[in-house]
């Protein structure tokens, strides 16, 4: 065999895992592209699915902190307010104290507010009648 044939069949294989190549990475980027978009798709549909009534009500309680907070309102005001005070249940009461205290004195505040709320609510299980709901607990990112 001649050198060049040597080299052209080199060549010739060289250019093949090339393009062998170029076309899984393609297909690759095409799968990775579809799995986000369809793990975007489930987290959107999460993110506005309505929460139980225990978890709007521990958002309701999130938006009293975070406006408490911005207004200079001391602590002992927002722990006074209705939707806290007056709740009969002790145990619900102290889970919407913890959670006033939590994002009044919170450092970061996300974009989406009532997401997170929503999601610690789910994550730490909403408190239902006095006693605490089997809810499934979401893995944190």
């Amino acid at each position: 065999m001649s050198v060049f044939l040597r080299w052209g069949i080199f060549v010739i294989l060289a250019v093949a895992a090339l393009i062998y190549s170029y076309n899984a990475n393609k297909k690759g980027a095409e799968v990775r592209a579809a799995r986000a978009q369809a793990a975007a798709s489930a987290d959107d549909a999460a993110r506005h699915a309505p929460a139980s009534p225990e978890c709007e009500k521990e958002y309701v309680v999130v938006e009293l902190a975070l406006a408490a907070r911005n207004d200079g309102e001391p602590l002992d005001r927002l722990l006074r307010r209705a939707e806290i005070a007056w709740e009969t249940a002790p145990v619900v009461k102290e889970r919407l104290t913890q959670v006033a205290i939590h994002w009044y004195q919170r450092s970061e505040i996300p974009e989406d507010v009532r997401a997170a709320a929503i999601s610690d609510c789910v994550r730490n299980g909403p408190v239902a009648g006095g006693r605490a709901a089997t809810a499934p607990v979401s893995p944190s990112p």
